[in-house]
């Protein structure tokens, strides 16, 4: 439980600078932002969202408060976008954000990020008969085993199609959902 409490208290960096955590005291509120509809993370906007996410926040904001000497401090849940969170975070629109992040250099410029509560990574689902190329990448193997020339680096992944879920941050918002990757 100490681990997890520690956990989480790292996250509070995310709340950011005196400013945020002055807004907060006088309001007496926390603007929690999140991504609605990412099960299990998060349910719909309406009429009360819940989820892993939603719950960890709360959490977290208690433990704020507490920490801030505000019993009861009003979390205020926000619905957003991954995308549109970072400038809400800039603006001073939301303190706290607890949704999909991609910590980039450029990101952390402008504001501050946890250690990750949830690490995931990318899975592929291939058919039965799928090229032994691609199978050896997909397992973290060398796809070409002989001599390796300019076209034969990594040669089991181009011209494959990857899925991805829409608004995830696996997804490029200039893309569809289906992504194809040509390697040259």
């Amino acid at each position: 439980m100490r681990a997890l409490l520690l956990l989480l208290m790292i996250m509070v960096p995310v709340v950011g600078g005196a400013q945020t955590i002055g807004r907060i005291q006088a309001a007496r509120a926390i603007n929690v932002g999140y991504v609605p509809g990412q099960l299990p993370f998060t349910t719909a906007a309406d009429p009360k969202p819940t989820g892993y996410l939603i719950e960890l926040c709360r959490y977290v904001s208690g433990v704020l408060g507490t920490r801030l000497g505000i019993q009861g401090l009003n979390v205020k849940l926000v619905p957003t976008t991954a995308d549109a969170a970072y400038d809400a975070l800039a603006r001073g629109e939301m303190d706290l954000f607890c949704g999909p992040a991609s910590a980039t250099l450029a990101e952390r410029e402008r504001v501050s990020f946890s250690i990750p509560v949830y690490v995931t990574g990318v899975g592929a689902l291939v058919r039965k008969d799928a090229s032994p190329g691609l199978l050896r990448v997909l397992n973290g193997q060398v796809a070409h085993t002989g001599p390796t020339w300019r076209a034969t680096i990594n040669a089991g992944l181009a011209n494959q199609t990857f899925a991805v879920y829409s608004g995830s941050t696996t997804f490029n918002s200039h893309t569809s959902t289906a992504l194809t990757i040509t390697v040259q």
